[in-house]
């Protein structure tokens, strides 16, 4: 058996996920990013369009969703084709520009599993995250004032609203949400710690 066990997170690469100032943010914009050949990330984004969307395009009608994501089906492709407000961006190159027009990241997981690599991509780029319990579990960052955690479909729905109607709530979020990914998640810090271990685990 294992005498001692390091763990050294993943995590994002903060000099390529920056700020871009000079790219406008559209706070009624709801940016949803993952790899959509992804059961999770499929059952997510059916969440998404079949009842996150539409209810909140009720309240209000300018919200779109858009989809960023590698290989799509053709069945999520339709979907999204037959949705009012939905968009998909399939197989790009960079998901930068997205992060930077979006008003936030929508995170809404209902299955476990993986790190949730697009929330600190998202954070680092000073992009606010609203997602579920699930989506956002296994990260070291404080909800509430890192970004904005809820524990139902209904929370995740006034949620969203309330952060189109009042962007500067959610903008917040990241004033301490940025700090704290670049601080414990950067390639930086996580390669100094990488670096730790293998130098106590050549001591043993």
């Amino acid at each position: 058996a294992a005498r001692s066990v390091f763990v050294v997170d993943n995590g994002v690469d903060s000099d390529y996920f920056r700020p871009q100032r000079d790219i406008e943010r559209n706070p009624a914009q709801m940016l949803f990013l993952g790899s959509l050949d992804w059961r999770p990330n499929q059952d997510a984004a059916i969440l998404l369009l079949n009842d996150i969307l539409p209810k909140v395009r009720t309240h209000v009608p300018t919200a779109t969703a858009v989809l960023v994501g590698r290989r799509p089906p053709q069945w999520l492709r339709d979907k999204v084709n037959s949705t009012p407000g939905a968009e998909l961006f399939p197989n790009v190159i960079d998901v930068r520009p997205f992060l930077a027009r979006c008003g936030f990241l929508i995170v809404p997981l209902r299955i476990g599993g993986g790190s949730r690599l697009k929330i600190l991509e998202a954070l680092a780029s000073a992009t606010p995250v609203l997602s579920t319990q699930i989506g956002a579990e296994g990260l070291e960052l404080i909800p509430g004032r890192d970004l904005l955690v809820v524990q139902s479909d209904e929370e995740l729905v006034k949620s969203a609203i309330n952060a189109i109607r009042q962007p500067d709530t959610i903008a917040e979020t990241v004033e301490s949400g940025r700090p704290q990914v670049l601080t414990r998640y950067s390639w930086q810090f996580l390669s100094n710690r990488l670096e730790n271990v293998w130098a106590e685990v050549a001591r043993q």
